[in-house]
């Protein structure tokens, strides 16, 4: 979540029940929200013992018999997926939902899985306005916003069914294995909660960590404030597999590797869009000091609540030029024509921080690295290190710290092909939004992160944590209208086995 915290501390494997305040002690943001995370994992761990991975009365798939064509209806209510509540009021079509990019994926006389995708998204005070400017920001306090908020969110996607065995497998029971249909839910999907790349970090370390006498001044981390640095995958893809041209430019897989951007501020540095035409964005402020600025050369994305919810990934946008007296910021190129031009969907600009080492596309090349590789350790700023890793074998599911409900073992994207790196290592996959979260600390000199200081661990992403669940199969006749409808949902009264 791009919220302008201190640090994320929940960790469900401590099996912490609450957090106690202390009399005369300081207050932080960590303590308030891992309070916050300790509750919802309770709630949430409750519901998906007592329901299973998902279940509940609402969310019908309806439209058989109706006019519609090449497209289904969505019904009310509610429903639970990995114990997370999904709450849909009123019905819609499966082409009217919020944010919706699938409009023509639909063919007429083809068998089509719905299905459930739902996470958590993150909603600042501008985000949460409506029309008449009216959200959580207190406006006595004449602009400064407080605290943001966390949403569950849903979309109903759909995928191609391509034969009869695939059907069964999807709609048949097996009494004696009653969790079957499920897997081979999982199975068809082919989706992870995660991508599997795993990350590494440290502050930059001396050459010889047996001898601490000879450790340089700038072997530490020498910001001059504490920051929670995010490195956030903006392009999915394999890593890239390193190889250069004869002028040393990325070749081999750049056009399709994955990229990464990062934030000191945990990507928290936004500029709500009073008006966009061409590459000339007019802002409703720009920033509380220098420090929460814009600068010339800066990169910068621009986001609404579409881009968002479709979890896009267009080219970052550099900024040529900073007008103060008129709250504008000059592009050097235009962002695409569709998305920062409705006020409707909240739209607003986000600074990244990454300069060296950016494509021209703004952000950089994931490169993997094995324990001992020292070349493959991308340098952030101020001796802030990081290293994605390279997995010696087929990457395996995780638990992470953000994780609130279990998951059972899932394969990895089947969209995205694994690249092989030189020395037999298999590349990782990386999806769009997965993030890690790293706390630099000035008193320490050093960031928060596990393992000893000459051999950090690698993690798995903190998030973003998606589930899933199917709803129904649906089949479309030759004149593109629905013929058959099959529900696989499950009421709460059939308690999972």
């Amino acid at each position: 979540m791009k919220g302008d915290f201190t640090r994320v501390t929940f960790d469900p494997t401590k099996h912490y029940s609450r957090v106690l305040q202390q009399q005369g002690r300081v207050q932080l943001d960590s303590d308030f929200n891992e309070m916050a995370s300790i509750h919802a994992y309770f709630l949430r761990r409750l519901a998906a013992d007592l329901i299973g991975p998902h279940g509940g009365p609402g969310f019908e798939i309806g439209g058989k018999g109706t006019d519609l064509q090449r497209d289904f209806t969505i019904g009310n209510g509610h429903y639970y997926v990995d114990g997370l509540l999904c709450e849909n009021d009123p019905a819609l079509p499966y082409t009217g939902q919020p944010g919706f990019a699938d409009a023509d994926n639909l063919k007429d006389g083809k068998i089509y899985l719905a299905y459930l995708d739902v996470w958590e998204r993150h909603v600042t005070a501008f985000e949460d306005q409506d029309e008449n400017k009216i959200g959580i920001q207190e406006v006595a306090l004449r602009g400064p916003d407080t605290t943001s908020r966390a949403k569950i969110v849903w979309q109903v996607k759909s995928k191609l069914v391509p034969d009869a065995k695939t059907q069964d497998a999807l709609t048949a029971d097996d009494p004696a294995n009653p969790g079957k249909k499920y897997e081979n839910f999982h199975n068809f999907l082919a989706r992870n909660a995660f991508g599997d790349g795993n990350l590494r970090a440290r502050a930059l370390r001396p050459r010889d960590e047996d001898e601490p006498c000879l450790i340089s001044p700038e072997a530490r981390y020498r910001g001059a404030e504490n920051q929670l640095y995010r490195v956030e995958i903006h392009r999915g893809g394999p890593a890239w597999d390193g190889k250069r041209d004869n002028d040393n430019r990325p070749a081999g897989n750049h056009n399709d590797a994955a990229t990464f951007k990062w934030s000191r501020d945990n990507g928290s540095v936004i500029f709500p869009i009073a008006n966009l035409e061409g590459n000339v964005v007019s802002l409703a402020s720009l920033g509380r000091d220098s420090h929460l600025g814009l600068r010339p050369d800066d990169w910068v994305e621009i986001v609404d609540d579409d881009y968002v919810l479709r979890n896009r990934a267009d080219a970052l946008l550099q900024v040529k030029e900073v007008k103060r007296e008129h709250l504008q910021v000059i592009l050097k190129t235009a962002p695409l024509p569709d998305v920062g031009i409705d006020a409707t969907r909240h739209p607003l600009l986000r600074r990244w921080d990454q300069h060296a080492g950016a494509t021209e596309h703004g952000a950089m090349l994931v490169f993997e690295g094995a324990a001992g590789d020292d070349a493959s350790w991308i340098t952030l700023e101020d001796g802030v290190q990081i290293q994605f890793t390279a997995p010696p074998s087929p990457p395996k599911p995780f638990v992470n710290v953000d994780v609130v409900v279990d998951k059972k073992t899932r394969a990895a994207d089947a969209d995205v092909a694994d690249v092989n790196r030189a020395g037999g290592l298999s590349s990782s996959t990386y999806r769009t939004g997965d993030y890690w979260l790293i706390p630099a600390r000035v008193a320490t000199g050093d960031v928060d992160w596990p393992g000893p200081p000459n051999n950090p661990l690698p993690r798995p992403p903190y998030g973003i944590e998606h589930s899933y669940a199917p709803l129904a199969i649906v089949t479309f006749d030759g004149g593109g209208k629905i013929s058959g409808l099959t529900d696989l949902r499950r009421p709460i009264k059939q308690l999972w086995l």
